[in-house]
């Protein structure tokens, strides 16, 4: 027969027993709780690198197609400038003559541009100078600050 002091005993026992169970328990959730939460800074921080790198990434093609594009329009605005037509520049280029035509007037702008730039220069100089570029004539003379620039129509 059990004494009512054994059967505390055993009550004790098993209350400690169910007690340290509990605690491994909480420890282990302690422990995945931490992982988990390490994880998501981990992902936080891959998710920043990520977006930096497609940042840099974009600068880095805005960059390099503006070049590729600038290249291209002074190419066919030298072909023009020897006297290709847009019609057979688009030919040779295989490109539509309305391309090319918006080629042509950005590259026309960009050459207008510098230019515009050098015939100023050369005119506070106090030299008289006309050029032409592509389809843009530029007039520079010691008597302005700025250079004229006229776009004519070929």
């Amino acid at each position: 027969m059990t004494t009512k002091k054994d059967s505390r005993d055993r009550a004790r026992r098993r209350m400690a027993e169910r007690m340290a169970s509990i605690q491994e328990r909480e420890k282990a959730n302690e422990a995945d709780l931490a992982v988990v939460f390490d994880a998501a800074e981990a992902r936080t921080r891959a998710e920043r690198q990520h977006a930096a790198a497609l940042a840099a990434a974009e600068q880095e093609l805005t960059r390099v197609s503006e070049h590729i594009d600038a290249t291209r329009a002074a190419a066919c605005a030298r072909m023009r400038g020897r006297g290709e037509t847009v019609d057979s520049i688009a030919e040779l280029t295989g490109e539509a003559a309305g391309e090319i035509r918006k080629i042509l007037k950005t590259s026309g702008d960009a050459a207008a541009n510098s230019a515009a730039e050098h015939a100023t220069s050369v005119a506070r100089a106090g030299n008289t100078v006309t050029m032409k570029s592509g389809s843009a004539a530029v007039r520079g003379s010691d008597a302005i600050d700025s250079a004229s620039v006229e776009t004519s129509e070929q």
